[in-house]
């Protein structure tokens, strides 16, 4: 249930020793472009909350559980404390080669059900996000300084996630 869910993140983010997190992911983007002139996608967003520089050459970002490297961030990506990088899931044939360009192999399912995981380079993994279906050009993640999980009706990507909602009235 859902303070089983926080009570689980909570634990996570306590022994995450990079203080680097998965924020807000993207599983159906129709409209939110990530920056200028980039490619309409889907996408998944990291951040550093500690206060040195992280080296994430070699760390993994994957929809798989069982395979947390699925896709690796480049060498010679780093992130600096207080920053967000964004990651186009685009299922793209040539993944990023550089830090500055950061395109998985893979996209996340709309319907929800997967896991979205960031691992160090051991394949550790040191967060993760259950992902609920997620209507499309919302986004899905933390809000700073609240525990849980929120939907974002107006996505941040590279930025700070403003005031999220906990979920949709049935209908």
């Amino acid at each position: 249930d859902t303070a089983g869910f926080r009570k689980a993140d909570e634990y996570l983010r306590a022994i995450n020793k990079s203080k680097v997190y998965i924020t807000e992911v993207m599983s159906s983007n129709d409209t939110i472009e990530v920056s200028a002139g980039s490619p309409i996608s889907d996408w998944a967003e990291v951040y550093n909350a500690g206060d040195t520089v992280q080296d994430l050459s070699g760390w993994g970002l994957s929809d798989n559980i069982t395979w947390p490297r699925k896709w690796q961030f480049p060498q010679g990506t780093s992130i600096w404390p207080g920053e967000y990088k964004v990651i186009h899931l685009d299922k793209s044939k040539t993944p990023g080669s550089d830090s500055a360009a950061l395109r998985a192999s893979f996209a996340l399912a709309r319907a929800g059900g997967e896991v979205a995981t960031l691992s160090d380079p051991t394949g550790r993994v040191v967060d993760r996000m259950v992902l609920p279906e997620i209507p499309t050009d919302i986004s899905y993640g933390r809000s700073a300084g609240k525990d849980g999980f929120f939907y974002f009706d107006s996505p941040s990507p590279g930025a700070v996630n403003g005031i999220g909602f906990t979920g949709f009235a049935p209908v």
